[in-house]
């Protein structure tokens, strides 16, 4: 007699909420960076800007794999327009993750997908930010 398991992925319990809780700090880390800057440095048409767009449309993404409505993603827009999406991505971030969801509203492998896409944007953007003059 053979038997044959089918394979299940199932991930560790938490993963989202760590993988949430990585994005968040990146967030808040290049939040606080962008505050340093001066804002024409950050429009949307700058190398710095396009990774600041990046992360906010990805925790935007983020948001709504945990079953949040991600609202408009930025396309283009100045260096103050910038950081402020930035800013409200990552609080619908904060407020998808803490609000209640049912079981079926997340998908951790999505949300750690998302995170590491986030941290390639993040490098992204320190590389643009230390190139500054």
């Amino acid at each position: 007699m053979t038997t044959t398991l089918t394979s299940i992925e199932i991930a560790e319990a938490g993963t989202t909420q760590v993988a949430t809780a990585r994005a968040l700090a990146l967030l808040g880390d290049a939040a606080t960076t962008c505050a340093e800057l001066d804002p024409d440095l950050l429009h949307s048409t700058t190398v710095a800007g396009r990774a600041v767009v990046c992360l906010a449309s990805l925790a935007r993404s983020a948001a709504a794999a945990l079953g949040a409505c991600p609202g408009p993603v930025l396309r283009d827009g100045p260096g103050v327009v910038v950081v402020r999406d930035l800013v409200r991505a990552a609080t619908l971030l904060e407020s998808a993750a803490s609000g209640p969801r049912g079981d079926d509203d997340d998908d951790p492998s999505r949300i750690v997908e998302l995170v590491a896409s986030m941290e390639s944007a993040n490098r992204a953007f320190r590389a643009a930010v230390s190139s500054l003059p």
